[in-house]
């Protein structure tokens, strides 16, 4: 019964000395339903202290708690399928998107200015959030909880955003993470300039400097917006004294 187990739970986490025992103990607890009302194990979860998760399904460290990988792929995908629509609608619509920038030159570089201080400040709130649920603080109250995860998407945390556990057969652990936030955008950065470079080799030496440099331009500010991710995946991997 999930009960009992989450009791055994809840005294083995108080009578062990291990802090990692503790965490676990925490994990499984947070996996089972009311200790008064029901005797069954969360929907996602089961077996012994439910500890196991379903088919289909994948643990949150963080959280511990089992979560449905069709429902958190649902949302890149859908996000995707946006974005794809987006970027679409702006190279059909780039003459008149750059008649529109011409117009209004005079307080459209301000208003992007202000649009990255936006995200940055909900990517500073959302790591916040997230430091201080991982550690066992209370959660946030409502409808700010549900606005911060709402806007989560800006912390550009794709390991996270992502449900990589579901790819694989054993567990997308901070390793993994690792390598993937430093290596892609080396990746990104070596990719977007062979393509520039394969584009223009015809042209002049002023046309590919001139393509480089607007490339770089972007490519900057794009890593600064992912620079809080970057750093707090960096930072992680080493073990506070």
């Amino acid at each position: 019964l999930c009960m009992a187990n989450c009791e055994g739970s809840s005294r083995s986490s108080s009578d062990s000395s291990d802090s990692s025992d503790s965490s676990g103990s925490t994990d499984r607890r947070r996996r089972c339903l009311s200790f008064e009302t029901d005797t069954e194990c969360k929907s996602g979860s089961h077996g012994p202290l439910c500890s196991l998760c379903d088919t289909d399904h994948y643990l949150v460290a963080s959280t511990g708690v089992c979560r449905s990988c069709v429902v958190d792929w649902m949302a890149p995908i859908f996000g995707l399928l946006v974005l794809t629509a987006v970027c679409a609608a702006l190279v059909f619509s780039r003459q008149r998107i750059g008649q529109w920038a011409a117009r209004n030159k005079t307080w459209l570089p301000n208003f992007s200015e202000k649009a990255v201080l936006f995200i940055i400040t909900m990517q500073i709130i959302f790591i916040l959030k997230s430091n201080h649920t991982s550690v066992g603080g209370a959660e946030m109250a409502e409808p700010y909880a549900s606005f911060v995860e709402l806007t989560s998407v800006v912390d550009l945390d794709v390991p996270r955003l992502l449900p990589f556990n579901c790819l694989m057969k054993r567990e997308w652990d901070h390793f993994d993470s690792l390598a993937s936030v430093t290596a892609t955008p080396i990746f990104l950065f070596m990719s977007g300039s062979g393509l520039i470079q394969t584009k223009h080799r015809k042209g002049t030496a002023r046309d590919r400097d001139h393509a480089h440099g607007r490339f770089r331009y972007y490519f900057i500010r794009f890593m600064l917006l992912a620079y809080p991710a970057i750093s707090r995946t960096v930072c992680q991997s080493f073990r506070c004294n």
